[in-house]
This record gives structure tokens, C-alpha cells and sequence, in this order.
């Protein structure tokens, strides 16, 4: 009898082991899938916003060009040259961008708006702004950057599913103290969204959006957080940016 209970103690000592072994493989499995998907937001976060630089240096490149233009078209006047110049003017003003927005102190702020409202203007979606970021913030530069560029991204391609007369799209964004950063952004869509648990469908492939879920990241990891919520065809993010300490 004796003996059966040993037996009986040793088995289920060995079970217990057993199933602390599946809960630690299973715990460390899910802790490297967790690392996995940072990495992967991480990635495409670095891909968007190395994209986004790259189209922005695009710009600031043809805007230098314009010292060429003007000093070709000054020598062409003096010459009166008048066909040429004419030829010459044709060509040039294909290429210039419109004039660099200045909406704050922030350059690289202005430099990812400016894309955008170029981008907005181009499909005539009326793009409203109120900015007050100024040039030095305790919270990350690249963050409100990427939150930026997600955020006008994503309000930008719902309105392009809409009607021209209905596109609109609002954002203002200003420091609420030393180490808070407020963003909101409004935009007209189509009423059409998938939403689970808080998480937003994309609309370009299937599984949750990226541009949400990349803002929702960045935006908690410093102890800050976001809000988006859809109402009456107006879909409207809310976020707050924390600088560290």
C-alpha cells in the first residue's frame, strides 16, 4: 500500500513538472510571437516613414532647383530671347512644387503636413489645420512624425473613396504641457469600418489596419494613449503623446 502511494506521489509530482514545463514553453512562445510582431511594426514603421523622407527630400530638391530656373530664365530675359523663355517657363513650372507651408516651429512637423496638404490639394480634398508644435519637445520627433503620417494617410485614402463634395479632413495638434503632445484628426468616409475589440480593419488587405494599430503602439509605449471613434460619417482620432522622462 505503502508503495502505491509513492507511486501515486511520484506520477503526480512528474505531471505537475510536466504541465510547469508546457507553461513556461508556452509562456516563452508567446513572448517570442510578441517579439516577432514589434519587430514587424517596427519595420513597416521604419519602411513608411524612410518612404515618407524620401518623397519629402524629392521636394526640397526641386524647390532648390528653382534657383537654376530662375537663373536660366533671368539670363534668357537679358538676351530677349523671348521664345525660348517662353519654351523654357513651360517646361520648368511643370516641376515646381507649391511653396513650403510654415505652420510651426517643428521643420520636420511641417515638412510631413506639407506633403500631405500637397498630396490633399492634388485631389481636391480640403485639408484644415491648426498647428502649434514647437521646434524642441521632450517627445520623440520620429514619433509624432509616424503618428502624423499614419493618421493623415489613413484620412486621406477614406477620402478618396467619397464623392468630391463630401472629402474633408481636419487636424490640429498643440503641446497641452512640457511633456504632452494633443493630435486630432477628423475626416468624412464612406461609413464603412470593421471594428473588433478595438481594432480597426484595413481596407487594403486583410487582418487589422496598420496605420491604427502603429499609432495605438507609439502612442502607449511612453504612457500616453489614443481614442478613435466614428459617428455620423466623421471618423475622428484622438491622440495624446507623452515625452519621457
Amino acid at each position: 500500500m505503502q508503495g502505491y502511494v509513492v507511486i501515486s506521489v511520484s506520477l503526480l509530482v512528474l505531471l505537475l513538472i510536466f504541465y510547469a514545463l508546457l507553461y513556461f514553453i508556452a509562456k516563452s512562445l508567446n513572448r517570442n510571437n510578441k517579439l516577432a510582431q514589434e519587430n514587424q511594426f517596427l519595420n513597416m514603421q521604419r519602411a513608411q516613414y524612410d518612404a515618407l523622407k524620401g518623397a519629402i527630400e524629392e521636394t526640397r530638391q526641386a524647390r532648390h532647383d528653382m534657383r537654376h530656373h530662375f537663373a536660366v530664365l533671368n539670363a534668357l530675359a537679358e538676351q530677349k530671347n523671348w521664345e525660348e523663355l517662353e519654351k523654357y517657363l513651360s517646361s520648368a513650372s511643370q516641376n515646381i512644387p507649391d511653396t513650403e507651408l510654415v505652420l510651426c516651429k517643428n521643420h520636420a512637423v511641417n515638412a510631413i503636413i506639407g506633403h500631405y496638404y500637397s498630396k490633399c490639394k492634388g485631389n481636391g480634398i480640403p485639408l484644415k489645420l491648426k498647428i502649434d508644435i514647437p521646434e524642441n519637445l521632450t517627445v520623440s520627433e520620429s514619433d509624432i512624425c509616424l503618428v502624423i503620417a499614419n493618421l493623415l494617410e489613413n484620412a486621406f485614402e477614406a477620402s478618396m473613396k467619397l464623392d468630391r463634395n463630401k472629402r474633408q479632413i481636419k487636424m490640429y495638434a498643440r503641446p497641452h504641457s512640457e511633456k504632452i503632445l494633443l493630435i486630432s484628426v477628423e475626416n468624412a468616409f464612406n461609413g464603412e469600418i470593421t471594428e473588433k475589440d478595438g481594432f480597426f480593419g484595413s481596407s487594403k488587405r486583410n487582418g487589422n489596419g496598420i496605420g491604427t494599430q502603429s499609432v495605438r503602439r507609439i502612442a502607449e509605449k511612453d504612457g500616453g494613449y489614443c481614442r478613435f471613434s466614428h459617428e455620423n460619417g466623421i471618423f475622428t482620432a484622438d491622440v495624446m503623446l507623452h515625452g519621457k522622462n
